[in-house]
């Protein structure tokens, strides 16, 4: 005799038959990818899961490829502000605003 899914698939249905996310058991829009579930957003905040597609479809390259999805910062990364960093002092030099240090040479006393 087989055993009939129709209890347990009931309450998670997808939204429309191509939809890519599947609701998990935890109450989360999910999608497993090379073997680790993603997890985008609760299907109670998002039934329709329209915020939890989207976010898929921005986070949806990195995750085929392997990689982790950078999250989305409102500030600088460290990388960009010691740029800039770097770019004002640059520009300080050529304005004469500002001498490269000369340091010393360290002396080897192992020999």
């Amino acid at each position: 005799m087989s055993k009939s899914n129709t209890t347990a698939t009931a309450g998670k249905a997808k939204p429309h038959r191509d939809f890519p996310l599947f609701r998990h058991a935890t109450g989360r829009w999910c999608k497993k990818v090379k073997g680790r579930f993603h997890y985008f957003g609760k299907v109670a905040d998002d039934p329709k899961g329209e915020a939890a597609i989207a976010l898929w479809n921005e986070q949806k390259d990195d995750l085929l490829a392997g990689r982790t999805p950078r999250p989305k910062a409102d500030g600088f990364t460290i990388r960009e502000l010691c740029d800039r960093f770097m770019v004002s002092r640059r520009r300080k030099m050529d304005a004469n605003e500002l001498t490269a240090v000369r340091r010393r040479p360290t002396i080897n006393y192992r020999n």
